[in-house]
């Protein structure tokens, strides 16, 4: 509730800074881990994206799960889980974000007494917009922004080698009642600003949530060969990756990989109109702005914003960026993402 804020932003605190990571504790989450772990194996759809991942970034950081493995998760201590919290979990590379009917004041003043509190865990809480002091004794020096309102700076882009995506054409007989398949690209990074939103675009377009994207009008409309079909964009510091996903009877696998192929070069060939453009770009913010309803979910977006650029960017500045996009951009980033010299496959037959 509203009135538990300070509460529960301490308790949050405490948890990030001062937990102990009991060794019962411990022992009884390696399990559960674990089992996790183990019940992905069990759901074909999940296992071979994670597969897929591997083996376009192997050799890479990237291609490691992020459960990890049996064998790392025995292998881990508290000394670890300690030695860990200690490198990360700390002020300067932290960022809170809240959503609630507090106003900005209040906020503020939220923000100035954990400072005060946890003021020996670090030296700042926020990362973007002006400065200022709590009320009597000084705090920490704080960052702070609302998402009304645009910081006056923002996080450099991140620079680091870029993963190099490896290329294959493998089918493997896994005896599931259903085939797998995930078609996949290297894709811009986070760091790409023009051509990432240009990416968001072409994925929503191709295969977004809505039941009038293409692969989705096509593969379960009108023919109901899949239960679903995704295509979506995952950008990361160095890199980024688009995968089409579906899983369909063992008949119509070639026929959906015949529609994919179709789909793709109509988007590498053929100049959106105008009004499809236009159209496709109003129903990419509408999808935005029903997200946005959610709270958590706007938190959480706030924050991997603040974390990757030092910036919330208001709707009016995520229309612009869209509509600053042209149907030639689309065209011509669609034929250098989706190059046949680019793709790689993976099916689970």
């Amino acid at each position: 509730m509203k009135e538990d804020l300070h509460r529960a932003a301490d308790l949050l605190l405490e948890l990030a800074f001062e937990a102990t990571f009991p060794e019962k504790e411990i022992e009884m989450e390696r399990g559960v881990i674990i089992d996790e772990i183990k019940s992905y194996k069990d759901v074909p759809s999940d296992d071979i994206y994670d597969r897929f991942e591997s083996m376009l970034f192997e050799g890479h950081p990237l291609s490691r799960l992020i459960l990890g493995t049996v064998k790392s998760v025995k292998s881990i201590r508290r000394e670890h889980l300690m030695a860990f919290c200690a490198r990360w979990f700390r002020y300067e590379n932290m960022v809170l974000t809240l959503t609630g009917p507090q106003s900005e004041a209040q906020l503020k003043a939220l923000v100035c007494r954990l400072s005060k509190r946890w003021a020996g865990s670090a030296s700042g809480l926020s990362r973007a917009g002006k400065k200022f002091s709590g009320p009597e004794k000084r705090a920490p020096e704080i960052l702070f922004t609302c998402a009304s309102s645009t910081p006056s700076h923002g996080a450099s882009s991140p620079s680091c080698p870029a993963a190099t995506g490896h290329l294959f054409h493998q089918r493997l007989n896994k005896h599931n009642h259903q085939c797998n398949c995930v078609l996949g690209v290297t894709a811009p990074s986070l760091g790409e600003k023009e051509r990432r939103i240009g990416t968001i675009l072409l994925c929503n377009i191709l295969g977004g949530p809505a039941t009038n994207s293409r692969l989705n009008s096509i593969l379960r409309e009108k023919y109901g060969w899949v239960y679903s079909v995704e295509c979506s964009y995952t950008p990361y510091a160095d890199t980024g990756i688009v995968s089409v996903t579906f899983g369909c009877e063992h008949e119509h696998l070639d026929d959906c990989l015949r529609v994919v192929q179709r789909e793709i070069r109509r988007l590498r060939e053929e100049t959106l109109t105008p009004r499809a453009f236009t159209r496709s770009c109003r129903q990419l913010l509408a999808q935005l702005a029903v997200s946005a309803e959610s709270g958590e979910a706007q938190v959480l977006s706030m924050g991997k914003s603040m974390s990757a650029f030092g910036v919330v960017h208001t709707p009016e500045e995520d229309r612009q960026a869209i509509f600053s996009l042209s149907p030639e951009l689309l065209r011509d980033l669609a034929q250098e993402l989706f190059a046949d010299s680019r793709q790689s496959l993976l099916i689970y037959e």
